[in-house]
């Protein structure tokens, strides 16, 4: 799985203005992401480049 985000904190944004992008390669990974993003506690994420880690689990 891969997140984008398109804003940081203090940005203003409008209703509709895309805030994240997850990328996913099966149709039940999206539907547990989207469950996850409704139930869990909201998350503080930060821009970074990450390595990429070969053989990590998507």
């Amino acid at each position: 799985m891969r997140v984008r985000l398109h804003v940081d904190r203090g940005m203003d944004v409008r209703e509709g203005d895309p805030l994240i992008v997850v990328h996913v390669n099966t149709e039940n990974k999206i539907y547990a992401t989207i469950g996850t993003l409704c139930t869990a506690r909201p998350l503080v994420m930060e821009r970074a480049i990450l390595e990429h880690v070969t053989g990590f689990a998507d």
